[in-house]
């Protein structure tokens, strides 16, 4: 008959191993310290007799994701732990002059697809607390009757935090508050940086 015991360390992942004979015949298995080479504090024992424990499934964590497009030149999505990020650069032409910036085939394209650490991740959600983006719109409209050419460059941000879910969406030309500027700039630079952080 197996004799297993579990316990779960500091982070309360649970682990098992064989009761060792000794400690079967000693009782053992219902103390906290026989046995065990991890200090008693962070242990909690259970034995379990003539079955093979089942992996008990651990708590998801809430979902989270963000996602950032501008104009389609920039492209940040933060999902299932991984950054997706394309943005462009501009082409000059041979005296070093830009080319025509409305066409997008004026632009060299970059992509890069990221693991994040956990410290990153954790920047990422202080981001999106600090700047409370269920609080904006939804819309921010171009402006009655605009002929603005940047009416034409639409960008889109959008959260997902648990069950809540909240999407913005404006044009180049249209009225929108500082704080979603601002919150849109930060998130860029902590982009870019995670991006470069993989190039060192």
């Amino acid at each position: 008959m197996d004799h297993l015991v579990c316990y779960a360390d500091n982070n309360e992942h649970l682990h098992y191993r064989p009761l060792f004979r000794e400690e079967i015949a000693s009782g053992a298995g219902s103390t906290l310290t026989v046995g065990c080479r991890m200090k008693p504090a962070s242990l909690t024992l259970c034995l379990f007799t003539g079955f093979t424990p089942v992996a008990l499934a651990q708590e998801k964590p809430a979902a989270f994701s963000v996602s950032y497009t501008h104009a389609g030149l920039v492209e940040i999505i933060i999902k299932d732990g991984k950054l997706h990020y394309v943005w462009h650069t501009e082409r000059r032409r041979d005296d070093g002059k830009p080319l025509d910036q409305s066409n997008v085939e004026s632009y060299d394209r970059h992509q890069v697809d990221i693991w994040l650490t956990d410290k990153e991740l954790v920047r990422v959600r202080q981001w999106a607390t600090q700047h409370k983006l269920f609080e904006f719109d939804k819309d921010y409209p171009s402006p009655p009757g605009s002929t603005s050419r940047g009416g034409a460059f639409q960008s889109g941000l959008s959260i997902v935090q648990g069950d809540k879910k909240h999407a913005i969406s404006w044009a180049g030309d249209s009225n929108t508050p500082k704080a979603l500027g601002v919150a849109v700039a930060e998130l860029i630079v902590l982009t870019d940086e995670i991006q470069r952080s993989r190039n060192k």
